[in-house]
């Protein structure tokens, strides 16, 4: 054997190594229990939103990363 060809047979070799890892991933997750629905979350009222706009915009204009980072 060529050192080409034993490249490509340890090419080839690791492929198909990860192909099967992540096909044996796929079942495990798809053998797994389905998750509970999760509770339906409730809309933000229009005046929620403008004051956490307000808020963002207030903490953008102290030039503080932290308090930006806060929000």
């Amino acid at each position: 054997m060529t050192r080409r060809s034993i490249s490509k047979r340890a090419a080839l070799v690791t492929v198909a190594a990860v192909a099967a890892g992540t096909f044996a991933a796929g079942v495990g997750v798809a053998g797994a229990a389905p998750a509970k629905p999760a509770a339906k979350a409730k809309l933000a009222t229009q005046a929620q939103v403008l004051g956490l706009f307000d808020n963002w915009n207030a903490a953008l204009q102290t030039g503080d990363p932290n308090k930006v980072a806060d929000l």
